[in-house]
């Protein structure tokens, strides 16, 4: 869906600056943690999130030595199911994910794994209805201000003033269920 996707090219100068994202995922006794670290030069002002990912959710995906990669790409979905709308909306946006396979796995909008294609196809329906147009980029993972929050460390999040966003993740009814022909409503 999001590789046959057509960008939107803007001539006009765009009013607001790109929204900075940083996205990261920690894998550790069999537990996985996501969190984020969102900073809006528009108004100057940084959000975080973090959630443990429910046990439930594995379910969804073949047996694997780690689920570090599946867990990387729902915390760069979190983003944007986790911020208001108003925030992403129709953004160019920077986007910092420090595992190069989940961040290629959004970008081309593909998969060749149907568990991982869920993940892809789901982000995909929301950027159908929120129009951001996102860059990605790889970060080393020691440099990514991100992993904090998904090992529960607050403190850079704390220091920068960042205000907490209720975290938000897909269903597993929306996981299981058929893709929508439509994009989701706002």
């Amino acid at each position: 869906i999001i590789k046959d996707m057509p960008r939107t090219v803007f001539t006009r100068a765009r009013t607001k600056p790109p929204l900075l994202v940083w996205s990261d995922s920690s894998y550790e006794h069999g537990i996985c943690k996501i969190g984020f670290a969102v900073y809006d030069p528009w108004t100057n002002k940084w959000y975080t999130s973090f959630m443990r990912v429910p046990d439930w959710f594995w379910v969804l995906f073949r047996v694997l030595d780690t689920y570090i990669h599946p867990g990387e790409m729902l915390g760069a979905i979190f983003v944007y199911l986790s911020l208001p709308t108003y925030i992403t909306a129709n953004r160019d946006v920077l986007h910092w994910v420090d595992n190069f396979g989940s961040m290629s796995n959004l970008f081309k909008g593909y998969s060749r794994h149907e568990d991982n294609s869920r993940l892809v196809h789901i982000f995909a329906c929301y950027c159908l209805t929120l129009r951001p147009n996102i860059y990605y980029d790889w970060i080393a993972s020691h440099l990514n201000p991100a992993d904090g929050p998904s090992r529960e460390d607050f403190e850079l999040m704390a220091t920068l003033g960042a205000i907490w966003v209720d975290p938000v993740s897909p269903t597993l009814e929306e996981l299981d269920a058929p893709l929508p022909t439509t994009p989701l409503p706002l």
